[in-house]
């Protein structure tokens, strides 16, 4: 039997390498979809062109289960900008190919740590077929409620306590109160990461 050698990993960014960029990730995510830890995928699509909107960093599909997964990648910290594209490629895809299942994925480098060292959890998306569930954790609940409400966006619940409120939010929601979400997803954002 072979002597196994431990090795220490050394952690480092990619945001500011000379060598290892989003390319490389990219190029390594697409030469084995497993390590994301999504199951038996396969690459559909690089660099997929959304009209009107840019490029889709990877498209992966699972075609034991008839899902596909938008994926968009973001070294160093991320940042709400990511976020919303994600959210509108993943709308686009779902809306192009409506007899599959869509889950928006986002890879990014650092999400922030809270203040008890555990990654800051400030918005997390659960896409459904014909929705897409927000659970985000903001301060001002008030505000987010009252700009949620005029925007007739279903408002799920709401833990003044633990800073969270659900809601849903449709194709139609996305296409027409893309402002009010983007100020949401900031709000949140800078919150939970300063």
């Amino acid at each position: 039997m072979d002597k196994l050698t431990y090795v220490k990993a050394t952690p480092i960014l990619l945001k500011n390498h000379p060598e290892y960029d989003e390319q490389w990730l990219k190029k390594e995510i697409k030469d084995d979809p497993s390590i994301l830890g999504l199951g038996d995928l396969i690459v559909k699509d690089v660099e997929r062109i959304q009209p009107k909107a840019g490029r889709l960093d990877l498209l992966l599909h699972d075609s034991d289960n008839e899902k596909r997964y938008e994926v968009e990648i973001m070294l160093g910290r991320i940042d709400e900008s990511h976020i919303i594209r994600t959210i509108e490629y993943w709308d686009l895809e779902r809306k192009r190919f409506p007899n599959y299942e869509h889950c928006a994925v986002v890879i990014a480098e650092d999400i922030g740590l809270s203040k008890r060292g555990r990654p800051n959890n400030f918005i997390v998306f659960r896409a459904k077929k014909k929705f897409l569930r927000v659970e985000a954790r903001i301060n001002d609940m008030d505000s987010c409620k009252n700009a949620l409400e005029e925007k007739d966006i279903e408002i799920v619940s709401l833990d003044k306590r633990s800073g969270r409120i659900k809601f849903r939010v449709t194709k139609a929601d996305i296409n027409n109160n893309r402002e009010t979400l983007k100020q949401i997803f900031e709000t949140a954002y800078k919150e939970w990461n300063e």
